[in-house]
This record gives structure tokens, C-alpha cells and sequence, in this order.
């Protein structure tokens, strides 16, 4: 009997041990929203022909001329709906041609409490900077970032 006891606490102090190294393991790679180096807007929808509701004093323009030079810089733009958000940071890559763009986004449910999502990212592809505003393709899917409310 004593030698199952030992063996039993020597299996739960191995197990305690290796359930910390992937604790620690899934901490370090969970990934944070990244900050927002020109401001925020926001929207009901991100798409092709995104409309905005309103912007942070000079987060569009900022936004718009870091894009044009490809600069570092990035933009956050929440978008909300009745009961869920998206909230998405798009960060500018400096020097790359054609210029880098990683959009980062958090889907959230509101259920009585705020339930979100981890964050996930993707590789997005500057098409253009004009005067309506910021295009890129993100998955496939072409988003505006227009260049003013």
C-alpha cells in the first residue's frame, strides 16, 4: 500500500507539473489586441463600402497618409451590431512593397456579460489609397477604410 501511495503522489506531482508548462505554454501565445498608434472609428459593417458613424479627431487622416507613404501606423475600428462586435486593428508595416497591412480582430457576444473571442490575425494586401479612403483585401474580402466620416 505504501508503495501505491508514493507512486500515486509521484503521477500527481507529475501531472501538476506538466499542467503548469501548458498553462504557461497557452499563455505565451495568447495574443492581445495591439494598440492603436492613430485612434479609433467605428461602423456597422467593414466591407467594401464601409460607412462610418464617427472617428476620433484625426484617426482617418492619420491612417490615410501613413497608408499613402507606407508608414507605420495603425487604426482601430469596432464594428457593432445589436448584441455582438467585431472589434479590428489594422496595423501598417513600413518599407515592404507592396506595403504590409495585419489586421487583427476580437469577435465579442453580449449576454448580460461580455464574452470575447480569442484574437486572430491575417495578412492583408494594400490595393489602393485614394481619396475616398484606405482599400485592402483581408481572407479575400475587400475593406474600406474610408478617409472621413
Amino acid at each position: 500500500m505504501r508503495g501505491l501511495t508514493k507512486a500515486m503522489i509521484g503521477v500527481c506531482a507529475g501531472a501538476v507539473v506538466v499542467g503548469s508548462a501548458i498553462g504557461v505554454r497557452a499563455y505565451e501565445h495568447r495574443m492581445d489586441m495591439p494598440h492603436s498608434s492613430c485612434g479609433s472609428a467605428g461602423t456597422h459593417n467593414l466591407n467594401s463600402r464601409t460607412q462610418l458613424l464617427s472617428a476620433d479627431p484625426g484617426a482617418l487622416a492619420c491612417f490615410h497618409a501613413a497608408a499613402k507613404r507606407c508608414r507605420a501606423a495603425s487604426i482601430e475600428v469596432g464594428e457593432g451590431g445589436v448584441d455582438t462586435g467585431n472589434d479590428h486593428v489594422f496595423v501598417i508595416r513600413p518599407g515592404g512593397r507592396p506595403c504590409q497591412v495585419t489586421e487583427f480582430s476580437q469577435f465579442s457576444i453580449f449576454t448580460g456579460q461580455i464574452h470575447r473571442n480569442p484574437v486572430t490575425s491575417t495578412t492583408c494586401r494594400l490595393i489602393a489609397v485614394t481619396a475616398q479612403g484606405v482599400t485592402m483585401s483581408c481572407s479575400g474580402q475587400r475593406i474600406l477604410i474610408p478617409a472621413s466620416v
